[in-house]
């Protein structure tokens, strides 16, 4: 399995193993069924969650999932169905589910929404054969009072995703959202729009040939604490 350093969204750097590693080598050392979770905090109500899994916290109550940060669950989850539950600093449940895990696969889970509604998607993370010299994007739109978005590269031409709502885990889940598509690699501008075209926000990024990222869109766009923000994970 190889790893790489995973890029926090702001400032930190955390080390996990990578999906395009994960996805290229099912070689198990061990032969025990598992499987592979990498967890995104997009919820802007919360400065942190903890997620717990069959009464395991994946995080410590010292060292919570920040706010727009990632990283990946300590270890392999054992495959089947899990018990999954995500946690408030207050030791609120806001989120309580159960979700069946596959041997040798590959998953990410988005928490996001409002104090009213929180939500949680979990994806099963495919390969893109021969993705030869591009990478591999996906986008989901996790942001809050922001209803519709268009995502383009490098110019307002021809948007790579458009009319994009938030999430849902109908949406979310499936697989017209979760699978990746190959695009160009190199230095790109990634620029989001609203419903009538008017750009939001913009981010730039060097996308390394061969590697697997989901573009989100996160945040408030009406505050000024959390507003809205790109965020690239590199998986």
């Amino acid at each position: 399995m190889k790893t790489q350093t995973i890029k926090l969204f702001f400032i930190a750097l955390l080390s996990v193993s990578v999906l395009s590693g994960c996805l290229k080598d099912n070689d198990n050392i061990n032969d025990l069924p598992r499987a592979f979770l990498l967890m995104v905090n997009a919820y802007t109500p919360s400065p942190s969650v903890i997620h717990v899994v069959d009464n395991n916290n994946l995080q410590s109550w010292h060292d919570p999932l920040k706010y727009s940060t990632y990283r990946p669950a300590p270890g392999y989850l054992y495959v089947g169905n899990r018990k999954i539950k995500t946690i408030s600093p207050e030791n609120k449940v806001l989120i309580d589910t159960v979700y069946t895990f596959k041997d040798k696969s590959t998953y990410t889970s988005f928490v996001f929404g409002t104090a009213e509604q929180p939500k949680q998607i979990i994806t099963d993370d495919k390969a893109i054969e021969n993705l030869g010299d591009k990478a591999a994007l996906r986008f989901f739109h996790l942001a809050n009072n922001t209803p519709k978005v268009n995502v383009y590269l490098d110019s307002k031409e021809t948007p790579i995703y458009s009319n994009r709502e938030i999430e849902s885990e109908l949406t979310g889940e499936n697989a017209k959202h979760a699978n990746f598509t190959a695009q160009k690699s190199g230095k790109i501008n990634i620029i989001i729009t609203d419903e009538n075209n008017n750009t939001l926000i913009e981010k730039s990024k060097d996308l390394v040939a061969g590697r697997y990222y989901s573009i989100i869109l996160t945040g408030d766009k009406n505050s000024t604490e959390k507003p809205l923000y790109i965020g690239l994970i590199e998986q």
